[in-house]
């Protein structure tokens, strides 16, 4: 591919001029078909990313608030319990003084049938 004459030079250069410069703007048009591409993909990164920041800020949100009320939930199981044994206590009295009521109202019984027993007995009435 060597030129058969002196004048064929600038024809040549030129020529592999024009190849260079159409291979330089085809390789311009990739590199920025590649800076199209790789901008819509960081546009798309940053769009997800975003929006995973928003679910994890929800998320936290519903985290907290889930947790304020387990914690009120705690309180409110804890305030019930002291409800309940001040209930077992006051049944427990409740017991006691019937058991005593009872052997009281036994012991008026028994005394009675024995006062009617006598009155018997002896013909009062």
């Amino acid at each position: 591919m060597y030129p058969s004459s002196l004048k064929d030079y600038p024809l040549i250069f030129l020529q592999a001029l024009t190849e260079r410069d159409t291979e330089s703007e085809e390789l311009r048009m990739q590199v920025a078909e590649l800076e199209s591409n790789t901008n819509a993909l960081h546009d798309k990164f940053e769009a997800a990313l975003a929006h995973l920041e928003r679910e994890a800020e929800e998320k936290d949100e519903e985290i907290a608030l889930a947790n304020r009320e387990i914690e009120q939930l705690g309180h409110r199981i804890y305030e019930l319990e002291e409800d309940a044994e001040e209930l077992k206590r006051i049944n427990d009295r409740a017991r006691e003084d019937e058991m005593v009521e009872r052997e009281r109202l036994e012991a008026l019984t028994a005394a009675l049938k024995e006062v009617f027993a006598l009155t018997t007995v002896l013909g009062i009435r």
